[in-house]
């Protein structure tokens, strides 16, 4: 009896973890979208003040960074140096819409620049709501559906 108890309680165990890695999933994006916006503002602060160049600037950034976007901001540093730039974290829209905007920088001058990056902000901020809007809507549930589906599971092995 104790031996099936235990196996409900790790097949239960299990399915919540799998459900938190989900919603983990969908919390980093929510936390990934909006470090790229504080990064859009730190942009516009400091291009239309100090005017320092980009890859100092990313560099600056980068060390107070705390999400997945600092990765990011790593992947940005490398294609400054010359290599591929590479981002493969999000869906296809997001992926090239966040290519084009680290592509963009350091390409034109500082009032275009900053008018560029006001844009970027708010697609970015539309990808964040969306984002946002899905993590309530959803990630509470995959912990509690990964739960009731690792008990089906252990009834179901038992």
């Amino acid at each position: 009896m104790i031996s099936k108890l235990f196996i409900m309680f790790i097949f239960g165990f299990s399915g919540a973890m799998i459900g938190f890695y989900f919603f983990r999933r969908l919390k980093d994006k929510v936390l990934y979208f909006d470090e790229l916006i504080g990064y859009c503002d730190y942009l516009i602060s400091d291009i239309g003040f100090r005017q320092q160049p980009i890859g100092v600037l990313t560099e600056q950034y980068l060390a107070k960074s705390k999400s997945s976007f600092g990765q990011t901001l790593r992947e940005y540093s490398k294609y400054l140096q010359g290599d591929e730039l590479k981002i493969s974290k999000k869906n296809t829209e997001e992926e090239i819409a966040i290519k084009e905007f680290f592509q963009s920088l350091g390409n034109t001058d500082a009032e275009t620049q900053v008018a560029e990056l006001k844009n970027y902000k708010s697609k970015f901020s539309a990808y964040l709501q969306k984002s946002e809007k899905l993590l309530n809507a959803h990630g509470k549930n995959y912990v509690k559906l990964g739960f009731l589906f690792g008990l089906i599971l252990g009834i179901l092995f038992i």
